[in-house]
């Protein structure tokens, strides 16, 4: 989580995002499970908070980008939480499930894994999972060059591995490609969420009205208002033992 979110990056979170977190939680638990209480770290602009309302009655968020939680999407079920990046501010044995999306590869660490392990309950779910966009044929018809000097060491199927899991179960990994169709209003505010595709297009398209200039070169490049785009999902479920 030590990523620049800044209030750009998080206008176009909360513009948009994919509806894949409840298809990869639901993949992972199944339609009919129902949990009291779920933990989201890293809940961004709630997206993942609200896709795991589809399980829980309740649901804590907890996120250290206070840009991010100004944008948070409000629910009746959702309480957002300031998160400190050290610990986890609740009593011990709460949460039936504990869910990480797209936030292990910043986050990881013993200490992390050992508050999980605190706060959740025994025999409680904890599920690290993201998913990647497949838009590089679509970002290189827009221009977009990779700067070599930028390039990410992030990994999409971050889980606890390395780490002493004494009290954690590895039960199962999931990894499947996935096809979906997008408005291309929907589709801008996709590529300019990530800081390295928003300063590239900023610096050869100019930062001023930045989302209508892509938008529209996606209109012109497309000739179509929807188009279908591929996604990886990725998800490790684990169970609490303590």
């Amino acid at each position: 989580m030590l990523y620049d979110y800044d209030g750009i990056t998080a206008f176009h979170y909360s513009a948009y995002r994919p509806q894949l977190h409840h298809q990869i939680l639901t993949r992972c638990l199944g339609q009919e499970v129902s949990f009291v209480s779920g933990l989201d770290i890293g809940s961004g602009t709630g997206q993942s908070s609200l896709a795991l309302t589809n399980f829980c009655n309740e649901v804590v968020g907890i996120e250290p980008s206070q840009e991010m939680l100004s944008k948070a999407l409000i629910h009746p079920k959702v309480t957002y939480r300031s998160y400190d990046k050290h610990t986890i501010a609740s009593e011990d044995n709460i949460f039936n499930i504990v869910t990480l999306a797209g936030s292990l590869w910043y986050a990881k660490s013993q200490q992390l894994l050992d508050e999980i392990c605190r706060v959740g309950k025994n025999k409680g779910l904890v599920i690290p999972y993201d998913f990647d966009m497949l838009l590089t044929d679509i970002l290189t018809l827009l221009g977009y060059k990779a700067n070599d000097n930028n390039s990410s060491a992030y990994n999409h199927q971050e889980n606890f591995s390395g780490l002493n899991t004494n009290q954690i179960e590895w039960i199962e990994a999931i990894n499947e490609q996935i096809e979906f169709n997008i408005s291309i209003q929907n589709l801008g505010h996709l590529i300019l969420s990530e800081k390295e595709n928003y300063l590239f297009f900023a610096e050869n398209y100019g930062k001023e009205d930045l989302f209508s200039k892509v938008v529209k070169e996606l209109s012109k490049l497309t000739q179509t208002e929807n188009m279908s785009v591929s996604a990886n999902l990725f998800a490790t479920k684990y169970c609490i033992s303590k």
